[in-house]
């Protein structure tokens, strides 16, 4: 299968640096489309006008300097791979753009056209392997949230059930000894107590289950599906991203 086409933008000021740099990439194992821009400011309105997957960058160009450009270009929000191509190569330089977090630089020789699609190769894995990382740490603190929920939720049910089952307890005793004579009124209010109070155990118990989360909106935000967050269902993150409540109950571990 061959892999997807790498968009590629090239700005370079000299011509006949960009010709063979331009065939040097066309003729290479890289699947990829070039274009050119031969200042800061075209290569800046072509940025604007579509994605690209590589920025090859000149250092020395007639409006700009490559570190000038670079800031420029990250403030308006591009995260590609940046190479800087520079016939000024000294430690000073590299430092600077090692700052600017740019993948590589390239020193202007005669053969540097031929180099720059290995180049090229070597920062897309660099690249990937970041970002692959980035998604495993990711993951990792998404867990960690969801284990410190799932905890929450457990002392929740420790917490409530304790003095539940006090409440539950003499509810019914008042309901069920003649010897209180309840009136009516005060009979139907204990009754409501009770309702109340199993509807409460009855979500505890779901509670105690609770290992996964799913979520589920309300107007008032994100809470947790009590009855889907059972072992069998998939983890899942909130829709917002943000810290949920549990079935009205609000999470401790969200920030008041």
């Amino acid at each position: 299968m061959r892999p997807e086409e790498l968009r590629i933008l090239l700005i370079e000021d000299d011509r006949y640096h960009a010709v063979l740099v331009e065939k040097a990439l066309m003729f290479s194992h890289l699947n990829c489309t070039v274009d050119k821009a031969f200042s800061a400011s075209e290569g800046l309105q072509m940025l604007s006008e579509k994605e690209y997957d590589l920025l090859l960058l000149d250092y020395g160009l007639p409006d700009s300097n490559g570190l000038i450009a670079i800031r420029e270009i990250k403030a308006r929000g591009f995260k590609k791979p940046i190479i800087i191509t520079t016939g000024e190569g000294n430690e000073k330089i590299a430092v600077e753009f090692m700052k600017s977090d740019v993948c590589e630089y390239i020193s202007k020789d005669e053969q540097y056209p031929r180099i720059v699609p290995y180049v090229i190769s070597q920062v897309l894995e660099k690249d990937r392997l970041r970002r692959k990382n980035e998604e495993l740490e990711s993951q990792a603190i998404e867990t960690e949230k969801i284990s410190a929920v799932v905890k929450t939720i457990r002392t929740l049910n420790h917490e409530i059930n304790n003095p539940l089952m006090t409440v539950l307890g003499n509810a019914q005793l008042l309901l069920r000894t003649p010897k209180y004579g309840l009136s009516q009124p005060a009979g139907e209010k204990v009754r409501m107590i009770e309702e109340g109070a199993l509807r409460i155990k009855e979500i505890t118990k779901e509670l105690a289950n609770v290992v996964r989360l799913q979520w589920r909106q309300t107007p008032n935000g994100d809470i947790i599906d009590i009855e889907n967050s059972t072992r069998q269902s998939e983890v899942s993150l909130p829709p917002s991203g943000k810290p949920a409540e549990t079935k009205g109950l609000t999470n401790p571990a969200s920030p008041s």
